[in-house]
């Protein structure tokens, strides 16, 4: 037989049921185990809160009261829970100006922890594992990297991330210097609470 899926993290019940025989019937796991997290009463009902992915395959077994044995394959599968991770993108950075973006997770288990597995933030600026990027960007341009968050079971999400460092030039005003030229162009705005 093949049992219901089962969500990592999320309470789970399933009751395998035999028919023949003279009840009451006690059952009990004949071959094979049940997901981490999950048990079996002798009413055969599995319950609990699986705490990994996997597939199990076993055996229940039911004996009646008259010491009948019926037996009964099953197999349940447990998947992780969709993780999700915010924001999707990223405001910009300033060249040698204190940067800070937290990200957060949802849809596992916490706590969450975090790692770049791909590319790299810009120089000056890292990620620590309670996901926040930090740090002053000692380079212009854009800086591409992948982000991926585990929560307490195991199961994860990645998140593409492509963060620009942007210039600053100070004249009269305080602008965005897109170009690096060191002058305000057409087009490039001003920026406030800069002093």
């Amino acid at each position: 037989a093949t049992l219901t899926n089962g969500v990592v993290g999320t309470g789970y019940t399933a009751s395998l049921t035999v028919s023949g025989g003279s009840a009451p019937y006690t059952w009990s796991v004949a071959s094979g185990t049940l997901p981490a997290g999950l048990s079996m009463s002798s009413s055969g009902l599995i319950s609990g809160t699986p705490t990994q992915a996997t597939t199990a395959f076993g055996m229940g077994q039911a004996v009646d009261d008259g010491n009948g044995v019926s037996t009964q394959l099953y197999t349940l599968a447990v998947n992780c829970p969709s993780v999700s991770i915010t924001p999707t993108t990223l405001p910009s950075a300033y060249y040698n100006i204190p940067y800070s973006q937290q990200l957060t997770s949802s849809g596992g288990t916490g706590p969450y922890t975090y790692a770049v597995i791909a590319g790299s933030p810009p120089a000056g600026v890292t990620v620590s594992s309670s996901g926040l990027i930090s740090g002053s960007a000692q380079v212009y341009g854009t800086a591409n990297f992948t982000v991926r968050s585990t929560d307490a079971n195991n199961c994860s999400a990645t998140q593409s991330y492509a963060l620009l460092v942007k210039g600053l030039r100070i004249g009269y005003t305080v602008y965005e210097d897109s170009n690096f030229n060191g002058l305000r162009d057409l087009g490039e705005p001003g920026v406030s609470g800069i002093t």
